[in-house]
């Protein structure tokens, strides 16, 4: 028991820091460019997701990477 709930907080860990590496990435992006009002509540909340869909395909990727690499 103690190996799954070890095993769900690694993945946990693992997404939360990839959303926030995404999350630095998209800050040097112009989002001027890509939406009319870049201060407004959907431009941040665009901001957000995207980093959270980044972030969460980052961390599969990693997941993947670490389970077909060989030891």
């Amino acid at each position: 028991m103690d190996s799954i709930l070890s095993l769900v907080m690694l993945r946990m860990i693992v997404l939360l820091v990839c959303v926030a590496v995404a999350w630095w990435a998209l800050s040097g992006l112009k989002f001027e460019r890509f939406v009319s009002a870049p201060g407004s509540r959907q431009a941040k909340l665009l901001h957000l997701l995207l980093a959270i869909v980044l972030g969460h395909q980052c961390s599969a990727f990693v997941f993947s990477y670490i389970g077909w690499s060989p030891p």
